[in-house]
């Protein structure tokens, strides 16, 4: 018997032991500084830790925990999810598997490879997004389940999210189509009825920039439907 309490005291303490281990590799600075490393890499001022963002985290995670699917919450806030099964998943794992789609990412035309995904990567290296909240569950079927929210919400369609400016973009062979190529014309027929001049927009012209490249491959004129006119 005295070797049975022996035993099942040095079971708990090693219990004990990888609890707080694995609390302490998800702890918010781990998601922090995961998320800082990949946008200081890129030259993205660092995101810091918002515990509203991480209680909307939370209450989601905490929905998943019964079937611990990859859906997305559809609120407020740009969002990141996880899963994995077979190991104890951490802040930093998760992080990182977002990270690794950053070798599919095209700083300069703000473009993914054909095929493949990098909204993930994106979204933790936007740059307008400034604090996060992220959450790690274990689910009834033992997978791990980890989600991040970000506020403001990143993956706007078509902003440049880095340092890639519109002279740079119009220097690549599009000399001849300048920002003021464009706007002479339009603020021509304003002036022409009496209505004030039109300015250059570089986060306006890179959502354009963006759907054009889409339409390379059929040249169909659909509207993207995004926020603009």
């Amino acid at each position: 018997m005295e070797s049975f309490n022996v035993s099942f005291a040095m079971l708990c303490a090693v219990l004990l032991c990888m609890a707080h281990a694995t609390r302490g590799q998800n702890s918010p600075q781990d998601y922090v500084d995961a998320h800082n490393a990949a946008r200081a890499a890129v030259g993205v001022g660092p995101v810091t830790w918002d515990d509203t963002v991480a209680a909307y985290a939370q209450n989601y995670a905490n929905e998943r925990i019964g079937d611990c699917q990859l859906v997305h919450s559809g609120g407020p806030y740009g969002e990141n999810l996880f899963e994995g099964f077979g190991a104890d998943y951490t802040a930093a794992d998760a992080v990182n598997d977002w990270v690794s789609e950053k070798q599919y990412y095209d700083h300069a035309t703000n473009t993914c490879a054909q095929g493949q995904e990098c909204g993930h990567y994106t979204q933790v290296v936007w740059r307008d997004s400034t604090t996060i909240g992220c959450a790690r569950v274990v689910c009834n079927n033992g997978w791990i389940f980890i989600t991040c929210n970000y506020n403001p919400p990143g993956n706007i369609v078509g902003q440049i999210l880095l340092l890639v400016s519109a002279a740079a973009m119009f220097a690549t062979g599009f000399a001849q189509y300048s920002p003021q190529d464009f706007l002479k014309p339009h603020n021509a027929a304003r002036a022409s009825v009496g209505v004030g001049p039109l300015r250059w927009d570089n986060k306006l012209a890179a959502y354009a920039q963006n759907y054009a490249n889409r339409r390379r491959g059929d040249c169909k004129l659909i509207h993207s439907g995004g926020p603009y006119g």
